[in-house]
């Protein structure tokens, strides 16, 4: 299918068919080079121990709002 085909006017823009365009919501905003002034004070940090979300609702929302389900966050929504 085409645009022409359901096009009511070839000179309206888009032909007048409404057109929703949006951006990446979860994109970052980009980084202020003033707000990056203290990089000297940056160090590597490792973590040693796995932290799992496992038990925090916050993090299961965070998945269903992504459109995640696995099978362990049905189990906790269910």
């Amino acid at each position: 299918m085409s645009f022409h085909y359901y096009s009511t006017s070839s000179f309206t823009k888009f032909g007048g068919i409404s057109v929703l365009l949006i951006g990446d919501p979860y994109q970052l905003p980009p980084v202020n080079i003033d707000k990056i002034s203290n990089v000297e004070n940056f160090f590597p940090l490792f973590l040693t121990t796995c932290h799992c979300q496992q038990t925090d609702p916050t993090f299961y929302q965070e998945k269903l709002r992504i459109g995640i389900l696995d099978p362990q966050t049905k189990l906790i929504i269910a």
